[in-house]
């Protein structure tokens, strides 16, 4: 991005509905003295249209927060650092746009990665990139994250990336860059002995450079984002996941899957493609023969990331690393016609390289990580 002022020319391609941030940083030791910072007023119905952002500095170093997950009571935002190695507690409960931190805990020396967080919000779960391992971290206590387990498996979790828990908290998947795979690994036996049940490798057509994953409302069945695929395991059976079909991608859609999110109501699996720069839609109510029913490309989806659905599922929220923004997307209104509703947009100086995204509870926050930056931002969305 040398050279380009990516806000300008963004700013340049779309309507009045997408906005720039100008954003002043605060650390984020005193955010929760910090005022949002509102966008321009805009005519709207509350379509999805972003209101507000809130930009923090982490006080980390250059290569700051990459996953991010919200606790389920809404109260908690979970960042993992990947220089500093960090599992990063950040307290996001004020009805204004403010955060701060109020715990965290070493994962060893590991480089955090991606966080999923148990429905009992008891436990989170860390991939480590560069060494082949998944951390179980205990968060009852936010002030006192504390480390109970780490699992180290390299045959099945190869440069380990994306990871999801069951609604029932009993068994976590994650998917390895590496091996082409995933693993389905039992933590609700005993969280402090986290146990690989099963695993299954793919190949050229499915899986291959698995770095995305999410699970079905029932947790029998899982979706992987490869290089250009879209893989859905049987999971039904933990100590035997069976690859049931799989979608190709193209340049134009899912290609690069580098985030995904399941409707739990309507049998709709939404990929975002980091170098197909598109959000596709595929229907997965029979997942023996997923169907593509939309597709959205538009250049400020490159390098598009971490996705997060709103809570009744009518908008996507989609985290685009190459361009600094966020993206939201209407799929309520037709999943076969999703349209790009509004963005955020910011500057190398505060959100470089926005890398995950996740969703308060009730879909009007969306918690963005800035991965080269090493800050966080919320954004507000009616």
């Amino acid at each position: 991005m040398e050279g380009r002022n990516i806000t300008e020319e963004l700013n340049n391609l779309f309507e009045a509905s997408h906005f720039s941030a100008n954003v002043t940083l605060t650390p984020l030791a005193d955010a929760t003295e910090a005022s949002p910072i509102e966008l321009p007023p805009v005519d709207h119905n509350c379509g999805g249209n972003v209101t507000s952002v809130f930009v923090t500095a982490s006080n980390k170093d250059e290569y700051g927060f990459v996953g991010v997950a919200a606790s389920p009571n809404g109260k908690f935002v979970y960042g993992a650092t990947y220089s500093s190695d960090e599992l990063v507690v950040l307290d996001v409960s004020s009805n204004s746009s403010h955060a701060s931190v109020v715990g965290s805990v070493s994962l060893g020396n590991l480089n955090g990665g991606f966080v999923a967080v148990s429905p009992s919000g008891l436990f989170a779960f860390v991939t480590l990139d560069n060494s082949d391992s998944m951390v179980v971290v205990n968060v009852q206590d936010p002030t006192a994250p504390l480390v109970v387990s780490v699992l180290k498996n390299s045959t099945c979790t190869k440069r380990p990336q994306g990871v999801a828990v069951s609604s029932d908290g009993q068994f976590v998947f994650v998917v390895g860059w590496d091996s082409h795979s995933l693993a389905v690994i039992d933590v609700g036996t005993d969280p402090t002995h986290p146990t690989v049940l099963g695993s299954i490798v793919g190949d050229s057509s499915n899986m291959y450079r698995a770095s995305a994953v999410t699970v079905s409302g029932d947790g029998g069945v899982v979706y992987v984002g490869g290089e250009a695929s879209l893989t859905v395991v049987d999971v039904s059976r933990p100590t035997n996941p069976v690859v049931v079909s799989s979608v190709s991608g193209n340049s134009t859609l899912l290609w690069g899957v580098n985030g995904l999110g399941v409707s739990k109501s309507n049998g709709l699996v939404f990929a975002a493609g980091s170098w197909s720069k598109s959000l596709t839609v595929v229907n997965v109510s029979d997942p023996l023969k997923p169907v593509l029913v939309g597709n959205v490309a538009d250049d400020l989806f490159s390098g598009a990331r971490g996705i997060a659905l709103s809570s009744d599922g009518n908008f996507v929220f989609i985290g685009c690393y190459s361009t600094y923004s966020l993206a939201v997307v209407d799929v309520g209104t037709s999943s076969s016609k999703p349209v790009l509703v509004s963005s955020a947009v910011f500057d190398s100086s505060n959100m470089k390289g926005v890398f995950s995204v996740a969703a308060s509870p009730n879909g009007t926050r969306a918690y963005l990580s800035g991965a080269d930056s090493g800050n966080f931002a919320i954004v507000s969305v009616c």
